[in-house]
């Protein structure tokens, strides 16, 4: 048997707010990728994605392989480097210095982009030995597993789905709708290159809100998740609300269920809404959502999702 190994830097990565999304992406790539070419996934260590998935089948194997024959084979470029092939290491450095300015935003989409076409080529590429690794996030849609092999790999604890639906019974009704705000530090993050940030404004959610309502009428019931409450409560005052109160791994659980959703620009927020969804609203050109001038990631648009334009374009 072939396998294809995740990263273990990348899994065993433990900032503040735990990485979920980034670590999903990382996950959902590496079981596309190994659909694509019949082998089977690896994890190689404990991780907090053992919170949300049942994973132990993906950590028998391990001694099926010696750990100085997998074969790094893709290291993932980030879009945040100029053009003429800054790294990243180096250009952080001395934008921390600020001995040069940050990427310009048109570099940045025009980096996303050439990043999706190697991304992609990887699930036609020919890989000779019998247990490879990949590095990197892969946030782009068409990167990502049909429902059907994300079944296939994967399998969410139904501990956590029958807690929450005890806690919040129409938590996946169809009248009900998941709303997503990311705040913290996307006030900040990236600000070099977005001036006006990350975070998305009020306008986003009343804009979205009203979209919601004129596809469902008034007398739905919004599930709020967020770092934030007091700011999200305010945004959804007079509104049927139910507040979420649980760890980041119960949330994105919650969001998976949901049959509706109004979406971030986080990655959190958008490997949990990539199934099941019969409405989705979406920030358009996510990262990019205030310049619209080309999204970041590239692959960021979901089939089907209503886009939201910034009224600052």
């Amino acid at each position: 048997m072939k396998f294809i190994v995740a990263d273990e830097m990348r899994l065993r990565l433990t900032p503040w707010n735990l990485a979920y999304g980034n670590k999903v992406l990382h996950l959902l790539f590496v079981i596309n990728l190994c659909e694509a070419h019949n082998r089977f996934p690896i994890m190689p260590c404990d991780s907090d994605l053992d919170l949300i998935f049942e994973l132990e089948h993906m950590k028998k194997k391990n001694t099926s392989y010696g750990a100085n024959k997998i074969q790094l084979s893709f290291i993932e470029e980030t879009e945040y480097r100029f053009v003429n092939g800054w790294k990243n290491r180096f250009s952080s450095f001395l934008k921390k210095y600020k001995l040069i300015n940050p990427v310009p935003i048109s570099n940045v989409v025009i980096n996303s982009y050439v990043q999706y076409l190697k991304e992609k080529s990887l699930l036609t590429t020919s890989f000779s030995l019998d247990a490879i690794s990949v590095r990197g996030h892969f946030w782009h849609y068409d990167l990502m597993p049909s429902f059907e092999v994300f079944r296939k790999f994967l399998k969410i604890h139904s501990s956590l789905c029958s807690f929450l639906k005890q806690k919040y019974p129409d938590v996946d009704s169809e009248n009900s709708v998941a709303v997503h705000v990311r705040d913290t530090d996307f006030s900040s993050h990236l600000s070099g290159t977005f001036p006006q940030t990350i975070m998305l404004n009020d306008e986003y959610y009343m804009r979205a809100i009203n979209t919601v309502e004129g596809e469902m009428g008034s007398d739905v019931v919004y599930h709020l998740y967020s770092d934030n409450h007091e700011r999200i409560q305010k945004l959804f005052r007079g509104k049927k609300i139910i507040l979420h109160d649980d760890p980041p791994h119960v949330d994105w659980v919650g969001i998976f269920m949901s049959k509706n959703v109004i979406q971030s620009n986080s990655s959190f927020c958008w490997t949990s809404s990539l199934y099941n969804k019969l409405f989705s609203v979406q920030p358009k050109d996510g990262y990019n959502y205030y310049a619209s001038s080309g999204s970041v990631p590239y692959g960021f648009a979901m089939p089907g999702s209503i886009m939201i334009p910034s009224k600052l374009k």
